[in-house]
């Protein structure tokens, strides 16, 4: 099985590589065919604009707003972790004692539940943002 493996990702990440490069590269090209087609009044195709709402061209990307906010959070995760690691560094051999899991284990699980917590709050913050921003548009 090991045979297979190799080839096998080197082509999966050769076919999503060349899938974002296509994506990026035909952006263009699909907004021209998107004002081409809303330029064709056609009275059989039903109006959908009130379900899905109207196209008004390029809107603003937060992209970079919500990984700027997740690492961010990730950051400050890993630090809180390892802070609070430090901090009940003894109290944290009691507990092993009482729950039965060794210190190192809820040492990874303070620490992964700290970046997980504060990855979520980045995104959290970053919505409220994205929100208060479309807003005053």
């Amino acid at each position: 099985m090991e045979f297979i493996t190799i080839p096998l990702t080197f082509g999966i990440v050769t076919y999503g590589i060349y899938k974002l490069f296509e994506l990026i590269i035909c952006r263009k090209e699909r907004i021209m065919l998107l004002e081409k087609l809303d330029s064709f009044a056609c009275a059989n195709i039903p109006d959908l604009s009130a379900v899905f709402g109207k196209y008004r061209g390029a809107n603003i990307s937060f992209t970079s707003l919500r990984v700027g906010s997740v690492m961010f959070g990730v950051g400050l995760g890993l630090m809180l972790g390892f802070f609070i690691t430090v901090a009940f560094t003894n109290e944290l051999g009691h507990w092993s004692q009482t729950f039965g899991y060794s210190s190192r284990f809820l040492q990874n699980l303070i620490i992964g539940g700290s970046v997980l917590l504060c990855g979520g709050l980045g995104l959290i913050v970053s919505y409220i943002i994205e929100r208060n921003t479309q807003n005053k548009d």
